[in-house]
């Protein structure tokens, strides 16, 4: 059936039509290459992750509650200078400006031009700007004075400059927040030139961070691949031209390669534009497709144009030599590339998505050259005039008399052979146990290249190039959850690489310190929940609460209801706090009483918060600076116990003081309007029903107020650390070594989850084994099943297999005994190594298949099998050196990639000219008996 109907026509097709065979072909190639206009570079590793993983969804979480997580870091100043000088912190203001006015790309701008001061006032927290004048005022115009201010504030707050500035204090660094699921690249491409024009030729600038990697990654693909693409052609046309002695032969070979490679591009452009997924964009993963094409694509056309060499020279005839061509190998070169084909389908099954659409798209685009090689070729051909009588088709080449002297000895001693071949097969499986897998995108890149070259002096001098993330869940306002969070980052930090972190801890200590007169006595997390909740009220009586954004998750409070003071009556309000504590939890953290508009004098009014049902609370009663009023008083009625209520009272300036009340006691704030916010803090601890009355006396005006109340005990917060960039054994290292302090070591209600770039490179660990053992499984497993049913016989099928599986053993062995590190560039290696194999293995078959068929000798059937076929293999393994290009990227595993592709080509093919064309030799008895 496959004969008849589909390579008869073929074949009929071209010989009779070959103009009209060429020009269709020319005009779907023009079709499917238009798609070329929607064809996107793109390179978010995140996007590389499958969206499902336990660590991409808690990231998605994050960067929910929290914003964009990743950043990109601007680190400058001298080598030999200290970053207190005036042009330094002139650039850092306009560079802050410039970087803050990109709203649609940048969320954040961290910079010494952006940080608080904290300082202390008679015991009250006062938030200020850092960067001041000798007035107090944010402003570019300082002096060396003001400088020394900030350097001296700096100083007695290490945590803090440790964030920024290197620890000779000769650089100094910005740090970037992109907006969320932003283009990296369009938001790197904008950064850049503003930089530039702020710092360039005074400052040494370095640029670091995931969000910076991404960012230029795909121009390094641009230009690695046009770079290598051209190199890799102009290698493959000289050894193309040694071997074919004609320039004709080798541009047709060559018009083959692009117009497939135009498909591929149209076909990924075509793919994205109709599906508008990912997996077909053009990313780091899929820099290697073009080489592999051009190997492909190059295969058949040398197997079509040496046979047709072979053939004319035999047959004396131009017509004849091609059809008897394409009789030979239309089946063959078929099968190569389906069964090619099919090993890069096989990546469908891989749990990497994006090696999904590199699997597609090459299948496809190796289908395409196998047409283009059956039509539009042999079309060429045959509209060519020939010269039958030219030294470059009756002589044979140096090639065709290496592939004689293979099959003189397979001939001669094919059970030596076998053995030499299977001992170095076995030797290189001792290398599967030193295999190691690197995916940190930042060590991809060789020493000397500016992206790693910067990561290593952010790693060193700075805070680090790389983060990782823990979500922590529990009430961050409560002190044993505080010191547990304190305890895990103080672990953290005991690791040699990682620099830095940050939480809220950080920040409560800070603030802890500041009001206990900046005693590093007291840089720690206070003793009672009540402590705590002052200093977050303290600082947003000057400070700003968003301030806290990046580090919990804070909800606005909720407003309850609003009531009416006016002159002509009193209100009482009571309400049930068990009901708003079914919304926020317990305990109730606020209850905030706040004007909103004034009108006429009136007398008094009453709140009043029943208490029923609760076995204990704290909450802070907040006053509107907004009131005036001349009386506020607190009683508590119901109680039993006379030691459960504590009062703890902020007003004006005054030191804070604790009182324990009685059960009906009033609390007077005095005759004062208020100057601040006044704050009350109030604890509860007791067994019966209560209600705490709340009492505005004397007010001055009619007013409308709101009573709102918010349970918000910053339950979600993040962790945030900063480390130097390592490699992915060490990353899975610390992820287990962190793992097992918080399972050993937290005692509180804190619970954590995992995230970020560093907790990704440890699960694409395990996907990477898992998508290299499934690719190459279910590869082997189809092409043996294709092979079986095209050539009729189990026996074929299991033959077939035999070189691409011993390649595919060497290769990853000599990865392991060599130190190549399996990453998800080179992990592709598995399926072209299958690929290439499988074409070889097939082609030998074929051929003798053919051979015996037509009863040549035993004698001879090995030798006149690799005269036929040896040639071809050879000249398709050494024009295909074009790998060697890939050893010029700027990536890493791109040259790993290309070292062990050449000598994927050479095992692949003596593979076959050696194991199988032996393991034939010795059973071409059995062989024909059974044909």
């Amino acid at each position: 059936m496959f004969n008849k109907y589909i390579k008869q026509n073929f074949i009929n097709q071209t010989l009779n039509f070959p103009l009209r065979t060429l020009l269709i072909s020319l005009g779907l190639t023009a079709i499917i290459g238009s798609g070329i206009r929607w064809f996107e570079i793109d390179d978010d590793f995140v996007k590389l992750l499958p969206q499902d993983i336990p660590s991409k969804i808690i990231w998605d979480d994050i960067q929910e509650d929290f914003g964009a997580s990743e950043i990109m870091l601007i680190a400058f100043g001298n080598k030999n200078k200290d970053i207190y000088r005036k042009e330094i912190f002139d650039a850092i203001w306009d560079l802050t400006d410039s970087l803050k006015a990109q709203k649609d790309l940048i969320e954040d701008v961290i910079s010494i031009k952006t940080l608080n001061k904290l300082k202390s006032e008679d015991g009250f927290m006062e938030v200020g700007d850092l960067f001041v004048n000798s007035d107090g005022k944010l402003t570019k115009d300082i002096d060396d004075k003001d400088i020394e201010n900030i350097k001296t504030y700096l100083d007695h707050n290490l945590n803090v400059k440790s964030r920024i500035i290197s620890k000779y204090d000769n650089y100094i660094s910005i740090v970037i927040r992109p907006v969320l699921n932003t283009n990296m690249t369009e938001t790197v491409e904008r950064i850049k030139p503003i930089v530039k024009s702020i710092l360039d030729e005074k400052f040494e600038v370095h640029y670091a961070g995931q969000v910076y990697i991404t960012g230029e990654v795909p121009t390094i693909i641009k230009k690695d691949t046009s770079t290598l693409m051209v190199l890799a052609i102009l290698l493959m046309i000289i050894i193309l031209l040694i071997n074919f002695r004609n320039i004709s032969a080798v541009l047709m070979i060559l018009m083959t390669i692009i117009l497939s490679m135009i498909s591929m591009a149209g076909f990924m452009g075509w793919m994205h534009n109709l599906t508008g997924l990912f997996i077909f964009k053009f990313t780091m993963m899929n820099t290697s497709m073009p080489v592999v094409l051009l190997t492909i694509a190059n295969s058949d056309g040398v197997h079509i144009l040496t046979r047709f060499f072979r053939e004319s020279r035999k047959q004396k005839n131009i017509k004849n030599g091609i059809e008897t061509t394409l009789k030979s190998l239309f089946l063959p070169i078929f099968l190569t590339s389906f069964t090619t084909g099919i090993a890069f389908l096989a990546f469908i099954f891989s749990p990497v998505e994006q090696m999904t659409g590199y699997g597609i798209s090459i299948a496809f685009a190796i289908m395409w050259a196998w047409i283009l090689s059956t039509t539009l070729l042999p079309s060429i051909i045959l509209l060519k005039n020939w010269n039958l009588d030219a030294g470059y088709i009756k002589r044979e080449s140096f090639l065709e008399k290496i592939a004689r002297f293979i099959g003189n000895n397979i001939s001669k001693s094919p059970k030596k052979v076998l053995y030499i071949g299977i001992s170095i097969v076995l030797f290189s499986v001792y290398g599967f146990k030193y295999l190691e897998i690197e995916v940190n995108t930042s060590k991809f890149f060789k020493r000397g290249h500016p992206i790693r070259e910067s990561n290593e002096f952010v790693d060193s001098e700075l805070t680090g190039s790389m983060n990782f993330l823990i979500n922590t869940k529990g009430n961050h306002k409560d002190p044993n959850v505080l010191n547990d969070l304190n305890n895990l980052q103080i672990y953290l930090e005991s690791h040699p690489r990682i620099n830095t972190t940050i939480s809220i801890a950080d920040i409560i200590k800070g603030m802890h310190k500041t009001i206990m007169n900046d005693s590093m006595k007291y840089y720690s997390i206070p003793e009672s929940r009540e402590k705590i909740n002052n200093l977050f009220f303290m600082y947003s009586m000057s400070g700003d609460d968003d301030d806290f954004n990046s580090l919990v998750d804070d909800s606005n409070p909720t407003v309850l209801f609003t009531v009416d003071f006016n002159k002509n009556h009193m209100n009482n309000i009571n309400f049930d706090t068990a009901n708003v504590y079914d919304s926020f939890g317990n305990p109730l953290d606020v209850c905030l009483i706040e004007c909103t508009n004034n009108d006429d004098e009136i007398l008094d009014s009453e709140i009043l918060l029943d208490f029923s049902n609760i076995t204990d609370s704290s909450f802070t009663v907040i006053m509107s600076n907004k009131i005036a009023v001349s009386e506020f008083e607190i009683s508590f009625t119901g109680f039993t116990d006379t030691e459960s209520i504590s009062v703890t009272k902020h007003f004006g300036t005054n030191n804070l003081n604790l009182r324990t009340l009685d059960p009906i006691y009033p609390y007077n704030l005095g005759h004062n309007k208020l100057a601040k916010r006044n704050t009350i803090n109030i604890s509860i601890d007791k067994t019966n029903s209560s209600i705490v009355h709340f009492s505005l006396l004397n007010l001055d005006t009619e007013r409308k107020f709101k009573i709102l109340a918010s349970g918000n005990h910053y339950d979600n917060g993040l962790l945030t650390g900063m480390m130097q960039s390592i490699s992915t054994k060490e990353t899975v290292e610390l992820v287990e070594d962190l793992e097992n302090y918080i399972e050993n070591n937290i005692d509180s209600n804190l619970d954590t989850q995992i995230s970020g770039l560093a907790v990704f490179f440890r699960d694409f660990v395990n996907l990477l084994i898992q998508s290299s053992i499934i690719s190459i499984l279910v590869s082997i497993l189809v092409i043996f099943i294709i092979s079986w049913y095209f050539f009729k016989a189990f026996k074929w099928g299991v033959l077939a297999i035999i070189p691409l599986t011993c390649a595919v053993i060497l290769n990853f062995g000599l990865m392991g005994l060599f130190g190549i590190k399996l990453s998800h560039i080179t992990a592709i290696l598995t399926a072209i190594i299958i690929g290439v194999g499988v074409d070889f293995a097939i082609h030998y078959i074929s051929e003798f298949k053919r051979n015996l068929k037509n009863n040549i000798p035993l004698d001879t059937i090995s030798k006149d099998n690799i005269d036929d076929v040896g040639y071809p293999i050879l000249l398709d393994v050494l024009s295909n050196m074009g790998f060697v290009t890939l050893l010029f990227s700027a990536l890493i595993p791109l040259n790993y990639m290309g070292g062990l592709m050449v000598f994927a080509m050479l095992s692949t093919s003596i593979g076959t000219l050696t194991l199988l064309a032996s393991l034939i030799e010795i059973n071409k008895e059995y062989l024909r008996k059974n044909k």
